[in-house]
């Protein structure tokens, strides 16, 4: 006959596993198994559960959460156990919409879903084009908008793997654009949304820092400044093995700062210097118009104990505003107490000296030199020999100054009745000095005369003639036969004008 009502349900009835072995009289709780393994149990109702051949009301003797069943009163040990699990614990039916919980999901459930794709995602979130899908095996993606924003494989994570014109960015604690990748424009930013110009990485706040830490020790914090055929041609870097700073063009050292502030400057000449060749630095005016003055050089301070005041400089600049003329000065100045900076010393286009801002060529100091000199006895046609000499000279500009020993002057082979001169100065005296009888005394022994002696040069000459001279009166000239042969000396100290 027909049945009327709830359709009967058929499960799997089966038998629990002993568990009368931990009865004590203590113990409330054990774990129900079948065949040695753990049950799960969905209701105290759905279990027969006898101890003593007493069969136990369910939700009041006992309890059940999951394979757990608990006693309210621990069986003693010497009561047995007979239980029975029945299986039909409820109907089979497909549940209504949104009526599963988390809650009746098991712990460590896995769901196997679909590979997808960025247009039709597997586990989609806000549509079909939105969501997580799988590109390949071991990798993980996410898309929006049909698009693939983020590809998280096994051996990296990758943003816009597309190429597309996405920016990506990372907000701060009061800073929205911390860091931004500028998708469509190929920029990193730091601390703002707008690039700088022609630049690759911006960094901007109110006081930007880039700090790049190393270990201490035979380590190198370094920035290289590459390209594609060299990555490290050029390059600044800090040796922490020294505390030195130092900076590389064409991947050679040029440029050195050591722990103590010294600067060292490599040159790039490894020959002989010649005076037109630039080495190492260079230092260029901004003047462009050719005026005369305009130059460059270097200013140097000292500290006066409340601050930094400057001391001095060395300048270099034009000569004159002709254009094209190259003719250059070079001036040092220094600074007295309470006074500008004043020039001191230039050295002129033409190689001259001047002092304290004089700048006529005619006043320059061209020249100087300190040497020896040797004498030679003459009577004009003749010359004979001097057994000591100690001459020297120093020339200052055109002013020669001369000083020396003629000493045991030989006059063998010497004219007697000619008129004695010594020969080898080592500059001929400047023409167009009239008569060039000028008053040089001069000492003399073992020659005979009664009266003073001085020497007499001719202009365009190196050599002078002994004279007598009395009242500053010239007298005649001092003859061969007046020398004492093999005993005569003159003492010469004077000075002349040369060219």
């Amino acid at each position: 006959m027909p049945y009327i009502g709830k359709q009967l349900v058929r499960g799997q009835n089966r038998k629990l596993d002993d568990i009368s072995s931990g009865f004590n009289g203590s113990q409330t709780t054990f774990t129900l198994q079948v065949a040695g393994q753990n049950v799960g149990v969905g209701s105290a109702l759905q279990l027969w559960i006898s101890l003593g051949g007493v069969v136990q009301e369910p939700l009041s003797t006992f309890t059940i959460a999951g394979s757990q069943i608990t006693f309210v009163t621990a069986p003693a040990a010497s009561l047995d156990f007979f239980g029975v699990i029945q299986g039909d614990v409820t109907d089979t039916n497909t549940p209504g919409d949104a009526t599963v919980t988390t809650s009746k999901l098991a712990t460590g459930l896995t769901v196997n879903l679909a590979d997808g794709s960025a247009a039709t995602s597997s586990l989609q979130l806000g549509g079909t084009d939105s969501g997580l899908f799988s590109s390949a095996a071991d990798k993980v993606n996410v898309t929006t908008g049909g698009v693939e924003r983020l590809e998280i494989g096994s051996s990296e994570v990758v943003f816009n793997d597309g190429s597309n014109d996405v920016d990506f960015r990372v907000e701060s604690n009061g800073q929205t654009h911390m860091l931004f990748v500028d998708g469509g424009n190929d920029n990193i930013l730091v601390g703002t949304s707008s690039a700088a110009s022609n630049s690759i990485i911006t960094v901007r706040s109110a006081s930007p820092h880039l700090s790049l830490y190393g270990s201490p020790g035979s380590n190198t914090s370094q920035l290289n400044l590459g390209d594609t055929d060299d990555h490290d041609i050029g390059n600044v870097s800090y040796d922490h093995s020294d505390n030195s700073m130092r900076f590389t063009t064409n991947a050679a050292e040029r440029l050195r700062i050591d722990s103590s502030g010294n600067i060292r400057v490599t040159g790039t000449r490894g020959g002989s210097l010649q005076p037109s060749d630039n080495d190492s630095l260079e230092l260029y005016t901004s003047a462009t118009s050719g005026s005369a003055n305009t130059g460059t050089g270097l200013t140097f301070y000292n500290h006066d104990s409340s601050g930094f005041e400057m001391g001095g400089t060395i300048q270099v600049a034009k000569e004159n505003g002709t254009a094209n003329n190259t003719s250059s000065y070079m001036r040092f100045s220094t600074r007295a107490n309470g006074s500008s900076a004043a020039e001191r010393l230039r050295i002129q286009s033409s190689g001259g000296i001047s002092f304290n801002g004089d700048t006529a060529a005619a006043n320059a100091l061209d020249d100087y030199e300190e040497g020896t000199w040797t004498p030679v006895p003459s009577d004009g046609s003749n010359t004979s020999t001097i057994s000591a000499i100690q001459c020297r000279y120093t020339k200052i500009g055109r002013l020669v100054y001369i000083r020396g020993s003629l000493l045991n002057i030989n006059t063998t082979g010497m004219t007697s009745g000619n008129t004695i001169s010594i020969t080898g100065l080592p500059f001929a005296l400047a023409p167009n000095v009239t008569n060039a009888r000028c008053a040089f005394p001069v000492a003399t022994d073992a020659i005979t005369t009664t009266k003073g002696v001085v020497a007499s040069i001719s202009e365009n000459s190196t050599s002078f003639q002994l004279y007598e001279v009395d009242d500053a009166v010239y007298g005649t000239s001092i003859k061969v036969s007046a020398l004492v042969h093999g005993d005569a000396d003159i003492w010469v100290n004077f000075s002349y004008e040369t060219a």
